[in-house]
């Protein structure tokens, strides 16, 4: 009798310490990939800054997109490659968060509002293979914004 309690004993601490060993596997691992995600957060913040830094010096949002620019269609190019990694890795790879694609998400709607930006996408998507859900997205704030105002988005050098 004494025996069985012993051996059971030694069952529920073996099952305790397994228990123990799991939760503490899965906090570590919760903390990694927390961490993994503000460092993916913060190395495509660091990019997007230093893209817009570059793109739009001089703040003028409102100017035309200069299709005869290399600097700019490069620097466009670029950012709406790095909006479309954004958006892989929140949705497929899941390292942004949703809490975070949903500020970049907003962050990029609003700069759909300038024509600059409006401009830039359709030079953008007619020289690179955007496909499905990102350029669906794109679709989606640039008809929203083209809508919400008067003049067309476009411009007659990149309607053509």
């Amino acid at each position: 009798m004494n025996v069985d309690l012993i051996v059971e004993s030694i069952k529920t601490l073996a099952s305790l310490g397994l228990l123990s060993a799991g939760v503490g596997y899965f906090l570590k691992t919760r903390a990694e990939t927390r961490q993994l995600r503000l460092t993916t957060f913060h190395k495509y913040a660091e990019r997007y800054s230093q893209i817009m830094g570059d793109l739009v010096a001089d703040g003028n949002f409102e100017r035309e997109f200069p299709l005869n620019s290399p600097k700019d269609r490069k620097l466009s190019l670029e950012l709406f490659f790095l909006f479309s990694e954004e958006l892989y890795l929140a949705e497929s790879e899941h390292l942004l968060s949703k809490s975070a694609w949903v500020v970049w998400e907003a962050g990029i709607a609003h700069l759909f509002k300038y024509r600059y930006f409006q401009e830039a996408w359709i030079f953008c998507k007619s020289q690179a293979d955007f496909k499905g859900q990102f350029e669906d997205r794109m679709e989606k704030f640039a008809q929203a914004k083209s809508n919400d105002t008067d003049k067309p988005a476009k411009s007659s050098k990149l309607a053509a």
